[in-house]
């Protein structure tokens, strides 16, 4: 079971990383294309793209995404797919 010291915990440290990400990234598009429920799961592709700012190369990623949704009605148990593909700046 999680306590809220914890949660507290774990919610800094994704914070951090987010903010550690837009340090690096600039532009984020993300979009779940669909989904589908299937009891107790969803299922969901997606996809993201993004400018790094130091390279100001554009990168793409696609995905898939399956959440199990636990008796509790959170998500027990998440899994997530991906293919990367990045274009370099041109000029």
């Amino acid at each position: 079971m999680i306590d809220h010291a914890s949660a507290g915990r774990l919610l800094d440290a994704l914070a951090a990383d987010l903010h550690a990400a837009a340090l690096l990234e600039e532009q984020v598009q993300f979009t779940w294309e669909r989904h589908w429920v299937v009891p107790p799961t969803i299922l969901a592709p997606w996809r993201m793209s993004y400018i790094q700012r130091q390279s100001r190369a554009q990168v793409s990623l696609a995905g898939f995404a399956t959440f199990e949704i636990a008796d509790d009605g959170r998500v027990g148990r998440s899994r997530w797919w991906q293919v990367r593909h990045e274009t370099p700046a041109t000029g």
